[in-house]
């Protein structure tokens, strides 16, 4: 077929060097992290957290995410993205461990906030992304960071079926042990990367970070301040829902139908993403992000409905809509911010987008408690009118690159 071959086409021209790298270290890892989050809110409710709890512990984690991102993008765009990725990642590894033999869940929040902490290097990870894929194939290249989630499409149900034989307690502390060696490995790996700031520079103070981070936004597109509104409301929407999305289902179906759910999303989202990609960087981006919005919020309705046949037709719309949603969003973001500030603009854009999460996480767990399927009519209707609003916004701004600034 035409269109399969062209996409052979344009993974020869994408997956190699640095990206070649990263898409070994992402199928270590997304296999790994497959193997756990899906059922972490079980395994936090076995050793002592209730409904609130697990909420704060989702809304911990958003925080931390957020608290070092400031530094870490000035860090990538100063010390080097190479050292940042490497060095974190080898510290995330070590804090799986913590999880996979936590006593009780007061040692789960000491396990996260490392964990989240250790994620100072994302935005390093992803300028060295922008760094390395050609201009014409950003949203194609950012697509292909979806194909690692087609090996890990059997880790969901591994992952549940180890739950459903041995417990929920000992299932996943070995569902965490085997996290801890896939994300060591991806550390080693990642030692290999190469540099992709010429100059960077060594020293810096915090004030003139934040003030680089903040200041940097100055000269950048107002299409960009436009994502960085809807990823705020997409991550407060993520915090109220993604730790009871388990715990929810799992009230009328077993850890390993979940696991296979959970499967069909990532087997979605990863097909669909390359399509999407290779459609998008014709010049549909605003097209296929606004559309996908629009299906996650009709996922989240769908889910409410306590029944089988719902749950695998909420995987299926979940998956399309995170492939219509996340590979345009990032070219897009690479598209308005150039190469010297991308360390700086995406440490600010995940540290607001982060706070979002933080504070529906806060949320959840005493809305879940309430009525268990409130957060996710909450998270569809905010969805549809996020949709709409991106939709006008997109449509009465066609000049995305203007600085804002200027208007």
């Amino acid at each position: 077929m035409p269109l399969l071959r062209k996409i052979g086409e344009s993974l020869k021209s994408v997956l190699f060097g640095n990206i070649l790298l990263l898409f070994i270290t992402w199928i270590l890892l997304t296999f790994g992290g497959s193997l756990t989050q899906n059922f972490s809110s079980l395994y936090f409710k076995q050793l002592g957290a209730n409904d609130e709890i697990v909420g704060y512990i989702s809304s911990i984690s958003f925080a931390t995410m957020a608290a070092l991102q400031l530094i870490g993008g000035a860090l990538a765009d100063s010390i080097g993205r190479k050292k940042m990725i490497a060095t974190f990642t080898f510290i995330f590894s070590f804090s799986i461990l913590i999880f996979a033999f936590a006593p009780d869940w007061r040692y789960i929040v000491l396990a996260t906030v490392i964990s989240n902490l250790s994620l100072l290097y994302q935005p390093a990870l992803f300028s060295v992304m922008m760094d390395s894929l050609p201009t014409n194939r950003r949203t194609f290249g950012f697509a292909i960071t979806n194909l690692p989630q087609m090996v890990a499409i059997f880790a969901p149900p591994v992952g549940g079926y180890i739950v459903y034989r041995l417990g929920i307690i000992p299932g996943m502390r070995l569902n965490y042990f085997l996290f801890f060696l896939l994300a060591f490995s991806a550390a080693i790996l990642r030692l290999k990367i190469k540099e992709t700031l010429p100059h960077p520079k060594r020293k810096f103070r915090i004030k003139e970070v934040l003030q680089a981070s903040f200041g940097a936004w100055k000269s950048v597109g107002r299409g960009m301040y436009y994502i960085l509104y809807a990823n705020i409301t997409l991550n407060f929407v993520n915090g109220l829902t993604m730790a009871f999305l388990v715990l929810y289902a799992t009230l009328y179906v077993s850890t390993v139908s979940w696991g296979i759910a959970v499967a069909v999303v990532i087997a979605t989202q990863a097909i669909l993403g390359l399509f999407v990609g290779h459609l998008a960087d014709r010049g549909y981006k605003r097209e296929f992000y606004i559309t996908g919005l629009a299906l996650l919020a009709l996922a989240n309705i769908i889910f409410i409905f306590p029944s089988l046949y719902f749950l695998f037709l909420f995987a299926i719309i979940r998956g399309l809509g995170i492939a219509f949603l996340s590979s345009p969003q990032n070219s897009l973001i690479a598209d308005f911010v150039p190469m010297e500030m991308r360390g700086r603009i995406m440490g600010s854009y995940l540290f607001l987008s982060y706070l979002g999460g933080m504070v529906g996480a806060s949320l959840a767990g005493h809305i879940y408690q309430a009525v268990h399927f409130l957060p996710f009519l909450l998270a569809s209707w905010i969805l549809a009118i996020l949709s709409i609003a991106m939709y006008y916004l997109f449509r009465k701004y066609r000049g995305l690159s203007t600085p804002i600034l200027d208007m």
